[in-house]
This record gives C-alpha cells, structure tokens and sequence, in this order.
C-alpha cells in the first residue's frame, strides 16, 4: 500500500481471485474513493496479490500485479490513463513468485523490468505509456529497482534472475553486471545506495557492500561483508551511518566501521519476517505477529523505545506500513488500520 495527497492506495484481489483490485481510500476516514479491477486470472506461490506498491505521484497512480499487468490511473477517480501486460507485450516470462518489483519513476520516465528476451528493462513514458528504450537481457528478480548517481553518470541498479546489475539510464544500455560467489539467491531485498557505496544482502551470500571504479563499474570484491545478516526476502535500512536489518535478531550494524554490530536484539519477534522502515532517527520494526517496535536509531543498546500490539489474535502482517502526516496506516491481512504517531519527549 501506499499514502499520500490524502488518500491510501492498497492492492488485493477481488473475492473470485480473478482479477487485481486496488482500492483507494480517504485517508481521513477510511471511505472507499475509487476502485480499480483489473482481470489477471492466475496462481502462483504465496498467493496471487500483487506484490508490489502502488507508486503515487501527483495526479497519478501506477499499480503493478503479480501477473504483469501495469496500469496509470487518475489519482482522483481511479480512470485508466493507461495499461499494458507486461508478458505478452514484452514476452515475459512468468515467475513463480509473480512479479514483484515496484516500478521506478525518474523524472518522466517509468521504468519497468519485464525481463522479455529483447526486453528485460524498459523505459516508458510515465503519463503515455509509450516505450523510450528497452534493452535485451534475462529475467528479473524478486526487488525493487533503485536509481543513483555513480561518478556523474546515473545508473538504474537492481537484480537479473541471478546476477546484480547496473544500467544506463538514459539508453538503458547495460553497464555491469556481478554474480555472486554462492549460488541459488532468489534476489528478493532491494539494493540500498548510500554514502557512494552499494549495500546488498541475499540469504546465500550475507551482507555485503561494494565500491565502484572511476568508470561506474561496481568493484567484484566487496569492501565490507557481514556473513550473518542474510535475510531472504526483508530489505535492511540505513540511518545516520548504521545499518539495520533482520535475520534470526534485529542487527545495528556500523557502516564506518566494517560492518562491525553495534548491538544486537535477539528476542522472538526477530525470529521471523519483519519489516522495516527509518526517517532517520527513529527505526520501526513491523512484526508478522502484528506488532509495532520503535528504536532510537542512535541508541547504545538494543532495547526498543517503545511498542504496540496491533491485534490480539497475532493475525499475520506482511506489508509495509504507509505514512501520511502523523498518521501511520498498517495492512493487518484483510484490515487496513490508520493509527496516529505521537511523539514524546
């Protein structure tokens, strides 16, 4: 789901699990503005909902679904702007997880990673949907795409099916590309740009950060490495030159310093899926066990700021809260709650 310009964008399924439904919804009060059905028959593991969030950025909605049906919408009235199916337009082949990456928006530009033969990666126009560039390559990953700035140049960075890579974002033309050591990732944690490194994390080869050459080509041999933070499918953060993230306990790692943990939390609610996210000062842990935990991002120690239990039944959570203001919105399985931050001295 995502939040904003008053609104909250949450996407599902319809009852018959035939069809993509995003549902957008007043952010103030939780009535139902538009909805959007879009049929995508289909079944892949894990459930068939899309997977990826709804990109909001102001009059328009972009929603993707699990089977790869892209769609502009009208932020007001939820009218199609346009819509493509990224398998047959694209020859992608489908994924046994469904498609999964959120698509990224840079400037006018909206770019998609189908993962067609002649079309892994494509640029399209944002409001028109008409194709800029696309570029031959193989199929993609289970992340997000992220851009950045390398030594002048941007680059779109983000995962093939097996290998970490990096395009040119004005020709889409590949850059570089690195395979791992160890076989078998599924590539699901998206890529972090920060302090003119790359940090990525796979549950076969661990945390690891990289520098690039003058050239804008990543460096193979890692600068930091950290073999136990090894999430399989939860996206770590960075605030204020500490890395956290989650896999059999909460790590605070020091990214000045090797990597090296600061601390450790490693209580139950570590144990399984979280998510997180950081505005720098603060760290919320969102647990599947719906559970709310706040960390002072620069504290000494592991023990949390503060926590709510969302539900009493420990209904599972899996996505990622959205923020509006001081309201924060939490999907608790067919729930969308809206709760609001209060913050004390």
């Amino acid at each position: 789901m995502a939040a904003s310009q008053g609104v909250v964008i949450v996407g599902g399924r319809n009852v018959t699990d035939n069809s993509d439904l995003f549902q957008c919804f007043e952010a103030e009060t939780g009535e139902e503005r538009w909805a959007f059905r879009q049929f995508a028959p289909g079944k892949v593991d894990y459930g068939n909902t899309p997977r990826a969030t709804p990109l909001i950025s102001e009059d328009h909605v972009w929603v993707a679904g699990a089977f790869g049906h892209i769609a502009c919408l009208r932020l007001n009235d939820g009218e199609v702007v346009w819509k493509k199916h990224q398998q047959f337009e694209f020859e992608a082949a489908p994924m046994i997880w469904g498609h999964a990456g959120t698509p990224l928006l840079v400037e006018d530009r909206l770019i998609i990673h189908p993962g067609g033969p002649d079309s892994a990666l494509v640029a399209l126009n944002a409001l028109t949907g008409k194709v800029l560039w696309e570029t031959a390559g193989n199929p993609p990953g289970y992340s997000s795409l992220i851009v950045a700035e390398v030594h002048g140049r941007k680059q779109i960075i983000g995962y093939e099916e097996k290998a970490l890579c990096g395009w040119d974002f004005e020709s889409g033309k590949q850059l570089w590309s690195l395979i791992p050591p160890f076989k078998g990732d599924f590539n699901v944690p998206t890529p972090i740009y920060y302090d003119s490194k790359l940090f990525v994390a796979t549950e076969n080869n661990g945390a690891r950060v990289y520098e690039f050459d003058p050239a804008g080509e990543i460096v193979p041999e890692p600068l930091m490495t950290f073999e136990d933070l090894a999430p399989d499918s939860h996206t770590p953060v960075i605030a204020n030159g500490r890395l956290f993230g989650v896999w059999d306990g909460l790590f605070c790692l020091d990214w000045k310093n090797d990597l090296n943990p600061l601390w450790v939390n490693e209580e139950p609610s570590f144990s399984n899926y979280v998510s997180l996210v950081t505005d720098g000062k603060h760290v919320l842990a969102t647990t599947v066990k719906s559970e709310l935990i706040l960390f002072d991002a620069n504290a000494s120690g592991p023990e949390p700021v503060d926590r709510l239990e969302l539900t009493t039944d420990r209904t599972d959570t899996y996505a990622h809260p959205a923020f509006l203001g001081t309201d924060i919105f939490v999907r608790i399985n067919k729930e969308l709650c809206c709760l609001n931050l209060a913050l004390q001295e």
